[in-house]
């Protein structure tokens, strides 16, 4: 037996077929894939396990980049695995049996919660399934989206093929194939309705709850943004969230009725997310903020407090948080800090009080009553100068924050 834990990995679209490639033998257990940004390899397959058990594939961020299969699982005998809280986006070959999540192949509970994908093929899938035995490939609470005429689910299908629509279940998913098919079995289904008829007598669950809507994400293209925008039909309605799943692919915590798919719609306000790394005193600094966070505000400010007193500090503002000169998010600096922001502008302050955990600084940013910024990001950090920092840099940061206004 052996076990793995790949966190905060880049992995690029630098190698000969494959990413990652686990011939686990029922041997390679329990492995954690999180937190990670892929960029699969261009015809071929990104993440490839044979016998693998007990896996988490979560919180990762997927450019298929015209891959044959983003996750290609088989032979998954005695084993449940968990993919969950991931974004994947761009195209997948055109193939019949190619796949932005594929499980064919004598596969055995697969659970599928809770992802965002979109996917551009003419005749591939987003998610593929094929099941075995007693084992179900569990598919709910995700959005999938297929642009260009493939499918957004397909079931394998073979002579005899309708047992294997037994060993799948899928349920209050919100698909959109403009020009493409929602399900495809032993033909491709167009509509919901028609998807639901042909599975109605093998798969209990039947998409009874899914619905066939666009999704009404922030870019469904190039540069691909896939938060909800607040008239996104996933807001509040996910029925299957397990009990593991606690926040979202960012950290955001997920609500009480949580929404479908990776993000949730945090609605108006001033977010943080990630981690701040300790200065002078082993103090964190923090940043906050005062006022109202609403179009046309005029007192809204970003605080920061908890540092060095006295320092120089610089304010970092930017409209992603999702990579930074082709790096992507968190950029870390050494010793637990962390850049969380693609930095458009810089501000330079200097901060009041004397030594550790005495400075603080309050900037005033006025928010422009321009109806076109309704759901829009601002993202947030303070870079501090620091001569106890943990790094070669002597720079401390805050956690990073999300304004939404």
């Amino acid at each position: 037996m052996c076990s793995s834990d790949l966190k905060d990995c880049e992995f690029k679209a630098n190698h000969v077929s494959r990413i990652i490639y686990v011939n686990g033998n029922n041997q390679a257990q329990r492995w954690k894939i999180h937190h990670s940004k892929f960029t699969m390899i261009n015809n071929g397959d990104g993440i490839y396990g044979s016998q693998i058990s007990f896996w988490e594939f979560h919180h990762n961020e997927v450019d298929l980049n015209g891959c044959r299969r983003g996750v290609y699982t088989i032979n998954l005998n005695n084993a449940q695995n968990k993919w969950y809280n991931n974004i994947l986006y761009g195209a997948v070959a055109n193939g019949t049996s190619y796949a932005a999540l594929s499980f064919p192949a004598s596969n055995y509970e697969n659970h599928v919660y809770h992802n965002t994908l979109v996917v551009s093929t003419a005749t591939g899938s987003a998610l593929y399934s094929q099941g075995w035995s007693s084992g179900i490939n569990r598919f709910h609470d995700n959005i999938v989206v297929v642009i260009g005429g493939g499918n957004c689910i397909k079931v394998y299908y073979a002579t005899g093929g309708s047992a294997n629509l037994g060993m799948y279940t899928a349920d209050n998913n919100i698909y959109f194939a403009p020009g493409g098919n929602i399900g495809y079995w032993d033909t491709g289904y167009p509509t919901l309705p028609a998807w639901r008829t042909a599975v109605a007598a093998y798969n209990a669950a039947g998409d009874t709850n899914s619905i066939d809507a666009a999704p009404m994400l922030v870019s469904m293209a190039a540069p691909f943004d896939l938060h909800l925008t607040s008239t996104s039909p996933a807001i509040d309605k996910a029925l299957y969230t397990p009990s593991y799943i606690t926040d979202d692919f960012e950290g955001t915590p997920r609500g009480a009725k949580a929404d479908i798919g990776a993000y949730e719609r945090k609605g108006t306000g001033f977010f943080a997310y990630g981690q701040g790394c300790p200065g002078s005193g082993s103090l964190v600094p923090a940043i906050g903020h005062t006022g109202t966070v609403a179009l046309g505000s005029t007192s809204f400010a970003v605080t920061a407090g908890n540092a060095l007193g006295g320092a120089p500090a610089l304010l970092a503002l930017g409209a992603s948080n999702a990579s930074w000169l082709g790096i992507p998010e968190a950029l870390a600096l050494g010793g637990g800090c962390n850049i969380y922001q693609a930095i458009a502008l810089a501000f330079a302050f200097g901060l009041s009080g004397s030594g550790p955990g005495g400075g603080a600084v309050s900037v005033p940013l006025a928010i422009p009553n321009n109806p076109a910024l309704a759901g829009a990001s601002l993202y947030l950090q303070w870079l501090i100068v620091d001569p106890a920092a943990p790094n070669g840099f002597g720079v401390v940061t805050t956690q990073g924050a999300q304004v939404i206004f």
